[in-house]
């Protein structure tokens, strides 16, 4: 099996774990929602800048060995800050959605879908092709979703 294919199977893992137990701590605590999402993005920042610093000492560095974290393009700057903004709608989307009371498997099918919006755009972007196979699982994807939440 393929090193990618492998991690791909442990992301699902986790985000099935962080999915579940997430929802159960914003049913559990209707009333403070977006404090709960604070602190776990919070404590998500400190430990992702913790290893992302110890990370970058080893591959951040100038020629003189100085981590240097503001090299980037302006355009590069300005992905950086649309992700950020997408990161921040999307966890308060999230936590809307999941204020309903509805199941957040039915959440995750649907925002799962986006497979579809980046298998189709790179296709368009880097001119791969998109065989019968690849348009018959798109159609089984969106059939399978639509099974799902209804």
């Amino acid at each position: 099996m393929q090193s990618w294919i492998k991690y791909s199977i442990i992301i699902a893992i986790l985000y099935a774990i962080w999915t579940i137990i997430w929802e159960s701590l914003i049913k559990n605590n209707k009333k403070d929602c977006y404090c709960l999402a604070l602190k776990i993005y919070l404590i998500t920042g400190i430990i992702v800048f913790i290893f992302l610093i110890f990370h970058a000492k080893l591959t951040c560095k100038d020629h003189n060995g100085i981590i240097d974290l503001f090299k980037e393009s302006k355009k590069t700057y300005f992905y950086i800050i649309l992700i950020s903004l997408c990161i921040l709608l999307s966890a308060v989307l999230w936590v809307k959605a999941l204020e309903t009371n509805i199941n957040a498997g039915f959440i995750t099918t649907i925002t799962n879908m986006s497979v579809i919006i980046i298998t189709l755009y790179s296709a368009y972007k880097f001119r791969s092709k998109l065989d019968i196979k690849h348009l018959i699982g798109i159609l089984i994807t969106i059939y399978g979703a639509h099974l799902v939440i209804s």
